[in-house]
């Protein structure tokens, strides 16, 4: 989750916004639920210090977060549950900009960064995501690890994959983005 990932989506949303003149709808899946939460955020990247300006938030009407790994990952294994990073040895689960969700409830320093506040992703926040999520998990140190800080809504699947709760969601993702409704 790399400061010039972040900087390339708020470039985009920035750039969709003057280009329409409207409030932007972001649809986030994975890791780039995280990474466009940060675009969103703003603040200083936490790897590299870069300032990237104040909240997206007034810009934003519907923010939907698809199968996100906001409190890391932990993925199932059979019937056990433990975080994928636990230890901070590959560049995807370091402690600065990735998704360590080790040593509970220590996560990395993106993680805290983009939870400490509620509801700045836009006018109308939802999640969607699955229990039996094999990529980023269900619950990560006693914590669902999708849904978003202080949400309007969320639709839980049991029986979709990470893959499947993307692609088999676009009518509910529509409807939360044109209706602000769950369906």
């Amino acid at each position: 989750m790399k400061c010039e990932y972040v900087k390339q989506v708020r470039s985009l949303i920035v750039a969709v916004r003057l280009y329409t003149g409207r409030n932007v709808d972001v649809i986030g899946f994975s890791l780039g639920v995280p990474v466009s939460r940060k675009a969103i955020l703003g603040g200083r990247c936490v790897d590299t210090g870069e300032y990237l300006g104040g909240p997206l938030t007034r810009v934003i009407d519907t923010y939907v977060g698809v199968a996100g790994p906001n409190r890391g990952a932990s993925p199932q294994l059979g019937p056990l549950s433990v975080p994928a990073c636990a230890l901070s040895i590959t560049p995807i689960c370091n402690s600065v900009n990735g998704l360590y969700s080790g040593n509970c409830p220590a996560q990395s320093e993106f993680l805290q960064d983009i939870n400490k506040y509620a509801h700045y992703e836009g006018q109308y926040t939802y999640s969607i995501y699955t229990q039996k999520d094999q990529m980023v998990g269900y619950a990560v140190c006693g914590q669902l690890t999708s849904p978003l800080p202080g949400q309007s809504g969320q639709r839980v699947y049991t029986d979709k994959n990470h893959d499947q709760v993307f692609d088999d969601t676009h009518e509910v993702q529509l409807r939360m983005i044109r209706d602000h409704v769950v369906i």
